[in-house]
């Protein structure tokens, strides 16, 4: 995918106003080897409110920051322990919530799972199900467009993690 084709995607609003609405997410990998072969998994997650397969992500409370909601959530929704390994990005889109529209902006962390053996596990009320997903299956997996870039864009890093590796 182009590079203009991920901005558009990834900034649905650039108009006038701030964000209404700041949240922070991460994306958590391990690398396993199977069969021989080394695998880059991603913690996924199935959401309660519309069986979609996502990222974790939430709101900032009071107080936080963006790196420390993201860290928070990823406990909180998949049930990891992670350390951020860089900033992947961020998305603005029009969220549409109970009291209408509202404009979102999410912050996008590339993390490593530690321990890289932990099980993800759901968070009851949010999430029906987690799990640990290859990062070519995660991709079209994931439920939202943007979710889908911020994983190419997780994907394009760790592949150059193995070509400094060679």
């Amino acid at each position: 995918m182009a590079k203009v084709d991920e901005e558009r995607i990834l900034n649905q609003w650039d108009g006038p106003g701030e964000a209404e609405d700041i949240s922070a997410g991460g994306v958590v990998f391990r690398q396993l080897e199977r069969d021989g072969i080394s695998r880059w998994q991603i913690a996924m997650m199935r959401r309660t409110d519309n069986g979609g397969w996502d990222l974790p992500k939430g709101h900032l409370e009071k107080g936080e920051s963006h790196e420390q909601a993201a860290l928070r959530e990823v406990n909180e929704e998949v049930g990891l322990e992670a350390e951020i390994v860089l900033l992947l990005g961020e998305s603005r889109y029009i969220a549409d919530t109970r009291r209408g529209p509202k404009r979102k902006l999410v912050v996008w962390y590339l993390m490593c799972a530690t321990p890289y053996d932990q099980n993800p596990r759901p968070q009851p009320g949010e999430t029906v199900d987690t799990n640990w997903i290859d990062i070519e299956g995660a991709i079209p997996l994931a439920v939202y467009p943007t979710a889908r870039i911020i994983l190419l864009r997780a994907r394009r890093y760790l592949e150059s993690l193995k070509e400094k590796a060679l």
